[in-house]
């Protein structure tokens, strides 16, 4: 089956932002109006992510159509927020409080496309509890690496890789599975320094990790530029990656019934 990673660039490193709606995680919403941001008597939801219809990687049943992920709802599920194209707004939307709580802004920049090399009747079995535990599928898990064949971390495609089981899954179909998403980013070397992100650089050592700051701190970067990291980590070959996002060692997970008028997302999360 067919899967997408994404690759990401950081909101406050990126060279040329879109002034169109694109794909991208925290920082602010691009395109929703601002009266369909969701909230509670709490306080608005923390926004997540955002995804544009794409029939064959992220079908949401309508051209220009949009889904907004927010971290915040019910006890068991999430929030997702369907915007069309003819109700889009121009640029980011503001926080609709001062101070409210954003996520570490990244852009997605491409999606690399592969294949897992799983048959599409493997399907069903990862969408219902009691197929999932079926003595086949038992079985099949047996004679199959699935934890080596299934991509980890962030993307969209291919099937669950469930931290816990499909008890959480809604009916498939109408539902699709959409992708499921990490709690960190990972980008592509070399590292930015400390000046250019305003935040700390941790740098991975021989055997310790040692600590980089900006000459001169700045307390209010992320009032400015809303998705500013606040630390980045550094691997030995160049390659770092951001981990605020409220995911902790879990994942969460989007299917969408993807009807032309009436689209129902389920955004949810489950950790180990």
């Amino acid at each position: 089956m067919r899967y997408w990673i994404p690759e990401l660039v950081l909101g406050v490193l990126h060279p040329n932002p879109p002034i169109h709606q694109a794909d991208k995680f925290g920082g602010l919403p691009w395109g929703l109006p601002q009266n369909k941001w969701p909230g509670d008597g709490e306080g608005p939801y923390v926004f997540f992510a955002q995804f544009t219809h794409h029939l064959e990687r992220a079908n949401l049943g309508r051209e220009g159509r949009v889904a907004f992920l927010f971290l915040g709802g019910t006890d068991t599920d999430e929030t997702v927020v369907f915007v069309d194209s003819e109700e889009l707004s121009a640029g980011p939307t503001c926080l609709p409080r001062p101070k409210s709580t954003t996520l570490t802004e990244a852009w997605v920049t491409e999606w690399e496309d592969d294949d897992d090399g799983l048959s599409d009747s493997i399907l069903p079995y990862f969408m219902s509890e009691k197929a999932y535990y079926a003595d086949e599928f038992s079985q099949r898990r047996e004679t199959v690496s699935l934890s080596d064949t299934l991509p980890g971390g962030t993307r969209l495609g291919s099937v669950p890789d469930w931290v816990q089981s499909p008890y959480d899954a809604p009916p498939v179909p109408p539902f699709v599975f959409i992708g499921q998403f990490s709690g960190d980013f990972d980008f592509d070397g070399p590292a930015p320094s400390a000046e250019q992100t305003g935040c700390p650089i941790e740098q991975e050592g021989s055997s310790i990790w040692s600590m980089f700051f900006p000459r001169v701190m700045k307390p209010h970067r992320r009032s400015s530029h809303p998705g500013a990291p606040r630390k980045i980590r550094v691997h030995k070959d160049g390659t770092y990656f951001c981990d605020d996002n409220c995911i902790g060692d879990g994942l969460a997970y989007l299917f969408v019934n993807p009807d032309p008028v009436t689209p129902v997302g389920k955004f949810f999360i489950q950790v180990t």
